[in-house]
């Protein structure tokens, strides 16, 4: 009996252990992930902030009044814009011309150093005073930093991620910063906050970025975790359960199995392996429910294979206003407000077939009618050996209304470019005019001096009209567009090329056109521009020993085409890949090369609006390789912005 009870034990306190590590590390990582998309969303705002036209016209009282609001809507302490020796330009919590603290905060240096988003340590604030940590980001402008933006967090923020809404569960919880500072704790944060964490927990993160081990907590407590560590900000998320847990199930199978006696040793023993794994299995669905559910920041819900919802998070129903209990058995067309049955099916069907994690966004229906935008996140898992879909929904109503702002602010712009640079042309005419008038009447009488200086004048004139037209070009691009329909790339590079014969057999330019081209979807008239801009380019800086070669191909990358125009001109510096598609941006005198340096900026604005995104790869001296990509024919790219 002694030993039969061990066994079962044994096997018990095994299994249950391989469960509970699997249930502790989904998660830690589900709540890595909640992290780094909160990160994602408040990157988002900065980088909208970061385009605000008042900061090119050094306007800090107009932007002081964006940050704030920007500060508000995210839910930050503040938002700060330092200069480039580190000082604090702006601060959204004290008005413009108090005092600001001098002193560059300690992640200043690296965004400097790595131009990207830093997500910094924690740290005292210098104005509040509380533990914060902040999100970063370079404020870029003719391919250089003009600003760093700061977005900061009081570290309590962080808290749901770690916390649970029920205080009575035995597990636990820690995020700590790169430097294994705490940032929050589901225990006793007060206290901890801010200390570095446990020496052996400390040991065994740094081992690998994700995983399980055996430790003692800070309080001196034997515990059973999990960890993963983010790639984006090195943070790490670390969740436990007391070991004592872990043991008592096992314990109370030895008590129950010794209860038996010895004379019912068969029927007992095989009664109760058959109730304990009942038992076992009961408990495991309950716990990992409380874990993955009951803990995550965004609306989780877990559908089975016919749409229908299995489990809810409470975040979930009470972003839908219902209750846990009116929630299950839902199916999806009860809440889904833009995707009709048949496509949500589509999806589900995929998924549960083995396709990767799919994050898109739709819109949702609350209870009392009213709809709002949301971004999903599904992915298959196995649960109590039936594949489920696991879902996870985020509002991002307000994210929604930034981006239209951000939209209609372009408009603008463009609409305020197109007419400034078409009313600029008139004087300009007249200025022309009558220096040409000058030149015809009192040409004769003129020294030499003075007619260079008529000469001077005019050729100036006439460089800023050429300047305004190719404003007035580029001001042009989505605006007077033919419709977007699905082109072959090849009917593209060919009306290019013939526009461009004379140049072509000027310079004796071989041009090869690869076969497969493939048909995109886009512009006609725009995407001939593009082309032919590149292509001329491609002569217009010839190597001046070597007859000029322009080879066209393209290649499939993911979702997209990857469209290139390879030359073997005079190349270009990496110091100026990211200059040269800036709008009147010249590398060369215009005595060597003409043009007023807005050609690639145009090609630039053509394809953001058909999607996609264009760069260099250039070696000076052997030749550039301008790549662009586009979206294929049956996909329609969102060019309203």
């Amino acid at each position: 009996m002694w030993l039969f009870a061990a066994y079962l034990s044994y096997t018990s306190f095994d299994t249950g252990r391989r469960e509970l590590e699997q249930t502790l590390l989904a998660a830690a990582k589900t709540q890595m992930g909640a992290i780094e998309r909160e990160i994602a969303g408040k990157e988002s705002a900065l980088t909208a902030l970061a385009t605000s036209p008042s900061l090119d016209r050094r306007d800090f009282a107009a932007f002081r009044v964006q940050a704030e609001q920007v500060a508000r809507q995210a839910g930050a302490v503040n938002i700060v814009l330092l200069g480039m020796n580190g000082e604090q330009v702006v601060n959204s919590l004290r008005p413009i011309g108090q005092p600001l603290p001098t002193e560059p905060p300690p992640f200043f240096a690296k965004v400097m150093e790595s131009h990207r988003l830093v997500v910094s340590d924690l740290f005292i604030g210098p104005v509040t005073h509380q533990p914060l940590v902040s999100l970063a980001i370079p404020v870029m402008r003719d391919g250089r930093v003009i600003h760093v933006l700061c977005l900061s967090l009081d570290a309590t923020h962080l808290a749901p991620f770690v916390h649970g809404d029920t205080p009575s569960i035995s597990w636990v919880g820690a995020l700590m910063d790169s430097t294994d500072t705490i940032v929050a704790r589901r225990r006793e944060p007060e206290k901890y906050v801010g200390q570095k964490g446990a020496a052996e927990v400390l040991t065994a993160i740094h081992a690998q970025p994700s995983g399980v081990f055996e430790s003692t907590s800070l309080e001196g407590t034997k515990i059973l975790a999990a960890f993963s560590r983010s790639p984006l900000c090195g943070w790490t998320l670390v969740v436990a359960v007391p070991r004592a847990v872990l043991e008592a199930k096992p314990r109370r199978a030895l008590l129950l199995s010794l209860a038996g006696g010895t004379g019912l040793f068969l029927f007992t023993a095989l009664s109760a392996w058959l109730l304990w794994r009942s038992f076992v299995s009961s408990e495991r669905a309950r716990e990992r429910s409380r874990l993955l559910l009951q803990h995550a920041s965004d609306g989780v819900h877990i559908l089975d294979t016919t749409g229908m919802i299995i489990e809810a998070s409470d975040s979930f129903c009470h972003m839908l206003g219902y209750g846990h209990d009116e929630v299950i058995g839902m199916d999806v067309g009860q809440w889904e407000a833009r995707m009709i049955p048949d496509e949500w099916g589509a999806i589900i069907a995929r998924q549960l077939q083995g396709g990767e994690a799919i994050t898109f966004e739709t819109r949702h229906r609350r209870k009392n009618g009213s709809v709002f935008d949301a971004e999903v996140s599904c992915q298959r898992l196995k649960l109590d050996n039936h594949q489920v879909l696991y879902c996870a929904s985020r509002d991002i109503t307000e994210r929604k209304r930034a981006e239209a702002t951000l939209k209609s602010a372009n408009r603008e712009l463009e609409q305020f470019a197109y007419i400034a640079s078409h009313d600029l042309r008139e004087p300009l005419r007249m200025i022309s005019s009558y220096i040409a008038l000058l030149g015809r009447r009192y040409g004769e009488v003129l020294n030499e001096e003075a007619r260079d200086f008529l000469g001077f004048a005019t050729e100036g004139a006439k460089r800023m009209d050429r300047m305004v037209l190719d404003l007035l070009e580029f001001s042009r691009v989505g605006r007077m567009s033919d419709p977007f329909a699905p082109v072959p790339l090849e009917e593209i590079v060919a009306t290019a090329i013939a526009n461009l014969k004379v140049a072509i057999d000027e310079n004796a330019a071989e041009i090869t056109v690869a076969a497969d081209l493939p048909t995109v979807t886009g512009s006609h008239g725009e995407l001939v521009r593009l082309l032919q801009n590149l292509i001329g380019n491609a002569l217009k800086y010839r190597d001046p020993n070597r007859s000029p070669v322009v080879t066209i191909s393209a290649r499939r990358d993911e979702r997209a085409w990857v469209v290139a125009v390879d030359d073997n001109g005079i190349g270009i510096a990496p110091d100026y890949f990211e200059r040269i598609f800036d709008i009147f941006q010249r590398l060369h005198t215009r005595d060597k090369y003409e043009g007023t340096g807005i050609g690639l900026a145009v090609c630039r604005r053509i394809v953001e609006y058909h999607g996609g995104r264009i760069w260099v790869e250039s070696n000076p001296g052997i030749g550039s390789t301008f790549l662009f990509t586009l979206p294929d024919g049956g996909a329609t790219p969102d060019h309203g912005a």
